[in-house]
């Protein structure tokens, strides 16, 4: 069975279809080491992020939200002290 891609044309696009080579792929240990150090590496900081990113957004959201808030009412209270919309 040869190995190598087929493309074909279909609705205006163009598809490939992959097809499978039945020879085994050579295994490079120093590659497939490197990859499971990056691998490991990239899960820890994955499982960090999560950690830290739902105290953090959470409480920055509420932080400043409540900010965002006070300076409406602020503004509000600024351009209409009466509070009747008569405005200034």
């Amino acid at each position: 069975m040869p190995c190598g891609n087929y493309s074909y044309y279909s609705k205006g696009k163009i598809r490939t279809r992959r097809i499978v080579c039945s020879e085994p792929l050579l295994a490079d240990l120093e590659i497939e080491k490197t990859t499971r150090r990056n691998n490991s590496i990239t899960r820890r900081q994955r499982a960090l992020a999560q950690q830290v990113a739902p105290h953090s957004s959470s409480s920055n959201t509420l932080h400043s939200t409540s900010q965002n808030f006070d300076s409406f009412l602020e503004e509000e209270r600024i351009e209409n002290p009466h509070g009747d919309g008569r405005g200034r």
